[in-house]
């Protein structure tokens, strides 16, 4: 499979998507940071657990509760549905393919376990990374299953502390994104911020034809 992906769709150059891994234990605040960037990219956000609570729901009579048994039982029943026919492998790939044919820039991928990670990044092609994200106020939480507990042990690309007030969080996780990201998300942002202003069409494809060149010329990344 080839590793980039440029295309051309009004007016934007998606010259190359995104896949970011996103890990961290319960109420750090992972899914409110990835809807937050749906302000300023096309966003998609997919879960390893996802087909585990549809069966959790239908078969044992989960409401969506986030206490630790709960946690306890969904955790329990990933790890023997991974080890029975690798269904969250399956269905994050199902996804990821979705995402490759899709018009996202970014894809979110909530994972917990380390060898799970692993699995799913060797899959990836193009630029991939894994983001372990942290809050003080729950650093001391134990939720009493391997999955969430273990969490802080696998070694990440990226570290996010999210301590800021939510006011504030939105555009420093932003920055953080483009200045972690070797240039990527730069690029793409370039792009979203024109549509945003809403910019005439026809300076839009002027910009992205010098763009097209691939040029680090016409890029200025802020490291």
């Amino acid at each position: 499979m080839n590793r980039k992906l440029y295309t051309v769709r009004d007016g934007y150059n998606i010259m190359e998507k995104v896949v970011i891994i996103i890990n961290g234990t319960g109420g750090v605040g992972k899914d409110t940071l990835c809807n937050l960037m749906t302000k300023y990219f096309k966003v998609q956000m997919i879960s390893s657990i996802t087909p585990i609570k549809e069966a959790a729901e239908k078969y044992f009579g989960w409401k969506g509760q986030k206490d630790s048994k709960s946690r306890k039982l969904l955790a329990d029943l990933k790890e023997l549905s991974v080890e029975y026919n690798d269904t969250p492998f399956r269905y994050l790939c199902e996804q990821y393919n979705r995402f490759l044919k899709s018009r996202a820039q970014i894809l979110f991928v909530h994972i917990r376990e380390g060898e799970e990670i692993d699995k799913f990044k060797k899959h990836v092609q193009g630029a991939c990374y894994t983001l372990l994200v942290t809050r003080k106020l729950n650093e001391n939480i134990r939720w009493g299953n391997v999955s969430d507990d273990n969490v802080a042990k696998y070694v990440y690309d990226l570290t996010y502390e999210n301590n800021k007030p939510l006011k504030d969080v939105g555009q420093d996780f932003y920055n953080f994104l483009v200045n972690n990201t070797e240039g990527k998300l730069y690029k793409e942002s370039i792009f979203s911020n024109m549509k945003r202003q809403g910019k005439n069409l026809g300076q839009n494809l002027r910009v992205v034809k010098k763009l097209s060149a691939y040029s680090q010329k016409y890029i200025k990344i802020s490291q």
